[in-house]
């Protein structure tokens, strides 16, 4: 029984720190000259992540609807 109430005790401790993991989605166009940026917005059109920086020439100089989602 004690092993029992320990093994429930590691599976307890296992999810909560499962739990606390995080995912940074990168920059695409900063990635391409190897700098690495952290994406806010995400353009549903082009599929594309973009930093700050990146969103106003993503808009203004690539052709076509840009539909951006704020991440």
């Amino acid at each position: 029984m004690a092993s029992r109430r320990l093994k429930d005790s590691s599976r307890d401790t296992a999810g909560d720190f499962i739990g606390e993991c995080a995912v940074t989605q990168s920059c695409e166009p900063c990635m391409k000259t190897n700098i690495s940026k952290t994406a806010t917005v995400f353009c549903k059109d082009c599929d594309e992540l973009l930093c700050d920086v990146c969103k106003n020439p993503h808009i203004v100089y690539k052709p076509g609807k840009h539909d951006i989602a704020i991440i």
